[in-house]
C-alpha cells in the first residue's frame, strides 16, 4: 500500500513507512468479503476525504490501486 497508495505524499520518507498501516485491516476485510474494484475505489476515496481531509480528484490513481489490490487477493 505504501508504495502504490500515497495520498499525502510521504512515501519518500523512511520514518513514515507505517503511515497507512491503520487502513490495511479494513481494506483486507473488504477484499475477503469479495469487494469489487468499484467498492475499493469508494473506500479509498472515503479514507482520503474523511480520514485525511483531502479533496482532490484522483480517480485514475484510485482505480489503479484498487486493481492492484484485487490482484493481491489471491494471497489472502
Amino acid at each position: 500500500m505504501f508504495e502504490e497508495w500515497d495520498p499525502i505524499g510521504v512515501n519518500c520518507l523512511e520514518r513514515c513507512r507505517d503511515e497507512y498501516d491503520n487502513y490495511a485491516p479494513g481494506i483486507v476485510r473488504l477484499l475477503q468479503d469479495g469487494a469489487d474494484q468499484r467498492r475499493l475505489v469508494q473506500h479509498l476515496r472515503h479514507l482520503e476525504k474523511e480520514a485525511m481531509g483531502l479533496n482532490r480528484d484522483r480517480e485514475d490513481e484510485l482505480q489503479e490501486v484498487a486493481r492492484q489490490l484485487l490482484e493481491l487477493k489471491i494471497y489472502l
